[in-house]
């Protein structure tokens, strides 16, 4: 089973979670905090990983998103996120 994960690094700020391909780069997308819904760890048996959670918010048009992050972290460290 191939991985749809692609290799990003994150920013977190007090408005927004933003991403980026390199940490140096321009930020290519980010995420309103205002607009998260919720963010949870996600079941290991779903990706075979338990460093992953997932954020769902709207996007700037109110459609629902999900967004999986796969942390480089330990377990305890990820709960910190929740």
């Amino acid at each position: 089973m191939s991985s749809s994960f692609k290799k990003l690094y994150f920013s977190l700020t007090t408005e927004a979670l933003s991403f980026a391909k390199t940490p140096s780069s321009k930020k290519s997308a980010l995420i309103k905090l205002a607009n998260v819904r919720a963010a949870e760890k996600v079941e290991e048996k779903s990706f075979g990983s338990s460093n992953v959670m997932q954020v769902i918010y709207t996007d700037d048009a109110g459609r629902p998103q999900t967004a999986y992050l796969q942390c480089k972290v330990r377990g305890e460290e990820l709960v910190l996120w929740e």
